[in-house]
């Protein structure tokens, strides 16, 4: 069958098949394609399992018209122009789902048209055809289709520039949300890089859903790489965060108030002051969707923390309910609005303003206790399944929403955002990972609002034990580092009794691996982390040198052997298209390229900013090479690659050195493999730069030089500890957060008899992983101990 702009494995065995999840079964038939449910190239034919259906839209009757769509055209009104009915766009629908139109696209949702497009009509006095089988209704006609609504008697809802974004599934969600994966994807990377066991040689990449990998790839196409324009939008984790706050991201505007987006018409977001309404109600046969979309959007866009009934959190988001620190799990509706009362009115420094707790919960009668628990905390809301005195809505299966209360009448002919539970667990899960909240082992309130005792809390103990700060430290995890890197003790004067402070100075962080290897002096202590230079790597064997490891730098070495920066004189986009071709050394197609690169292309000409972007580059090197390196990349028919005769790749030198390691015979041949690797990896793969087509090469990479600095470790282990040690400090350089870099730190500063300097390892490691919500393994503390006191007993 064909594959259109957009389609995904999910959605195609979902619309075929009967369901998503027998995605796998086309891989199968097709092993060109990439074994996940990410989107697909348009255009290519893939074969299908026998049991497919509708694999081929039905042949036209001889009888239909068509009709070109216009900027502004609607299924309703064509079918009101045309047929004279606008309840007949179900018709139109019906008869060109499926077809093929301009740049692959199809027509799979009732909402979306493009100017261009070309539609069948049925004949004018046919009746309106029964929708055809599948596992969802067709969706209804998009919400700026229906009749304008009815002014409100309260001005509860307004408009944000945000839009939304339609999943595979059909499921429709804010566009804000986006933003909000992809940040929770960073810090899962981060907490995932924690655990990583250096040496293992896991390269196995997390598994995402269809709805995190489409909202990354919305978030992706709203901020190309490469895009100037977007940087300062680009959403960034920072390296320290305020422990009290959470790493969740208020975007957008609205997650500031208690005005939250609720759904989309006329492709603008509205939110609706929840907290104002004293209540949402939702009826019909999207409720239940429409409320999944909603919580997961709090947790995702706002600090509220949700209340929910056991029984339906288990009908909601299926069984067991997630562990998310902001979700509360409710034995009943009593407990459930004890609760909410509890979040909602948390002391005299609340900020009114802020939506602090939201209540989900079906109902099935009025309730006093709800209706003065909203009423006494003006910043709580509740989202509730059934109908509700305050304001109702009435929701179909696709969101839109026919009926109102006359408090949100400007919700009528809105289309609510709305999941399926499987997209709603998917997102739960990497929410679940990323947003903040206390520790599993923090001091949780009491009943009566006081803590539990310090020594409920192991960790903390043991870390105050060994003179670590807690997790609301006020020492910056930068300043830390930096600390670690001179020798300096990283606390103030009056915290100096509290560690046991060493003698000698600890080895400097980021001594350069190639030093260590090839005996040269060692560098002053203190001295900050040395990359190597081209040279140093054998990069310069071609009159060009591209470093993707880093920041992305295009260098040309001059006849008269002078090295030239060309970096600044080439376009953000110019810069993303030589990082996608490095990553790819035997080249790849420029469909692909322009996919990545450029998703929104499309029209008769698809390819004019790739063939710009081509052009611009190769003028550049034309003028500033005196025409040495004009023809840096070659393209011949749809192949296009860098040219390997002109230039030297950093990341090719990487992945060669790599393949070198694993065929080693001997270990002095894997030590030099693994010395080329720590030589030449200087950083993040295209640090600066975010593109979901980056994250799996660029964790690959950086796994790659952690492996071979423990492997490096390994070879000077019982023999040469200082080395050792710079070895894992450079590790830990590259890796903040991993917590086995710093056991093994831990245990060659007590082989080295430098017990003192344990206290500032564990002072280090407490405050960097209370940055990512995390406190160190109590398995840690209590080797940092035993090291510790072992060495007391010897000296005693």
């Amino acid at each position: 069958m064909f594959v259109h702009r957009g389609d995904t494995l999910w959605l195609l065995a979902k619309i075929h098949l009967g369901d998503g999840n027998r995605w796998h079964e086309i891989t199968h038939l097709n092993p060109h394609l990439s074994p996940e449910p990410q989107f697909l190239l348009a255009g290519q034919w893939l074969r299908m399992p026998d049991d497919a259906v509708n694999t081929e839209p039905p042949p036209l009757p001889d009888d239909v018209r068509w009709v070109t769509v216009g900027n502004d055209d609607t299924l309703t009104n064509l079918a009101q122009h045309h047929l004279g009915n606008p309840e007949r766009w179900q018709e139109i629908y019906e008869l060109n789902y499926g077809r093929t139109q301009p740049s692959n696209r199809t027509l799979r949702y009732a909402h979306v048209l493009m100017p261009g497009w070309r539609l069948a009509l049925p004949p004018t006095e046919s009746p309106i055809p029964p929708v055809r089988a599948r596992d969802s209704p067709p969706p209804a006609p998009p919400p700026h289709q229906q009749a304008p609504p009815s002014p409100a008697e309260t001005d509860t809802s307004t408009t944000t520039s945000a839009g939304s974004v339609v999943l595979a599934s059909g499921g429709v969600v804010a566009a804000t949300l986006a933003a909000a994966v992809t940040t929770g994807m960073v810090l899962r990377q981060r907490r995932r890089r924690r655990t990583y066991t250096p040496g293992s040689g896991d390269r196995s990449p997390p598994r995402l859903g269809p709805a995190v990998h489409t909202l990354r790839l919305a978030y992706d196409h709203a901020h190309p790489a490469g895009d100037e324009a977007a940087a300062d939008t680009a959403v960034v984790l920072p390296a320290t965060a305020d422990h009290s706050g959470l790493h969740s991201p208020v975007v957008g505007g609205v997650g500031t108030t208690t005005s939250v987006e609720v759904g989309v018409r006329d492709e603008r977001a509205h939110a609706v002051d929840l907290a104002a309404l004293g209540g949402l109600g939702l009826t019909g046969t999207g409720a239940e969707a429409t409320a999944r979309s909603l919580l997961v959007h709090l947790l995702a866009t706002t600090n509220a923390s949700v209340v929910i009934p056991d029984h339906d959190a288990c009908a909601l988001l299926g069984e067991p309910p997630p562990d998310s620190p902001r979700l509360h799990l409710a034995a009943d509706l009593s407990e459930a609005i004890n609760e909410l009362a509890n979040l909602g009115n948390p002391g005299t420094d609340h900020v009114d303003t802020v939506l602090a707790a939201v209540l989900v919960a079906s109902i099935d009668r009025p309730h006093q206790g709800l209706h003065a628990a909203l009423d006494s905390a003006p910043a709580t809301a509740g989202i509730l399944i059934g109908d509700w005195p305050a304001a109702t809505a009435r929701v179909r299966a696709d969101g839109t929403v026919t009926t109102v209360s006359p408090a949100i009448a400007e919700l009528r002919g809105t289309q609510l955002f709305h999941l399926n539970s499987t997209d709603t667990r998917d997102l739960l899960d990497l929410l679940t990972d990323t947003i903040d909240g206390p520790p599993a082992d923090s001091h949780a309130p009491s009943a009566a609002g006081s803590p539990e005792p310090d020594g409920h809390d192991e960790t903390a103990h043991h870390a105050r034990e060994l003179g670590a700060e807690p997790p609301d430290s006020q020492h910056h995890t930068e300043e830390l580092d930096a600390d670690h890197e001179h020798g300096g003790n990283g606390t103030s004067p009056q915290e100096n009794q509290e560690f046991r402070l060493p003698e000698p100075p600890l080895p400097a962080t980021g001594e350069n691996p190639h030093d260590l290897a090839h005996g040269r002096p060692d560098r002053p202590a203190g001295t900050a982390p040395v990359a190597p230079t081209a040279g140093d790597c054998g990069l310069a064997e071609r009159p060009i040198t591209l470093a993707v490891l880093g920041p992305p730098t295009l260098t040309w070495h001059t006849p008269d052997g002078a090295d030239r920066d060309l970096t600044s004189m080439l376009a953000p986009k110019h810069k993303a298209l030589l990082v996608f071709l490095a990553l790819h050394p035997r080249g790849t197609s420029r469909a692909t390229a322009r996919e990545a690169l450029w998703p929104d292309a499309r029209g008769r000409r698809p390819y004019n900013a790739f063939y710009a972007a081509l052009s611009q580059i190769r003028k550049t090197l034309a003028d500033t090479t005196d025409d040495h390196a004009t023809h840096l990349i070659l393209q011949r028919d749809e192949h296009i690659t860098l040219n390997p005769q002109l230039v030297t790749v950093d990341y090719w030198q990487l992945t060669q050195a790599e393949h070198d390691q694993h065929r080693a015979n001997t270990d002095e041949q894997r030590f030099a493999a693994q010395t080329h690797i720590a030589e030449t990896y200087r950083g993040e793969l295209a640090d600066g730069m975010s593109a979901l087509w980056l994250d799996g090469p660029r964790e690959a990479a950086h796994r790659t030089a952690l492996d071979a600095l423990a492997g490096m470790a390994a070879h000077y282990r019982g023999n040469d500890p200082q080395r050792q040690l710079q070895l894992l400090e450079h590790a830990r350089f590259l890796n903040p957060e991993n917590e086995a870099i710093y056991r093994d730190i831990i245990r060659v500063q007590a082989e080295l008899g430098r017990t003192d300097a344990i206290s500032r390892t564990v002072h280090l490691l407490t405050t960097t992983l209370a940055d990512i919500g995390e406190r160190p393994d109590p398995g840690t503390l209590t080797l940092a101990r035993s090291l510790q006191a072992r060495h007391d007993r010897a000296a005693g």
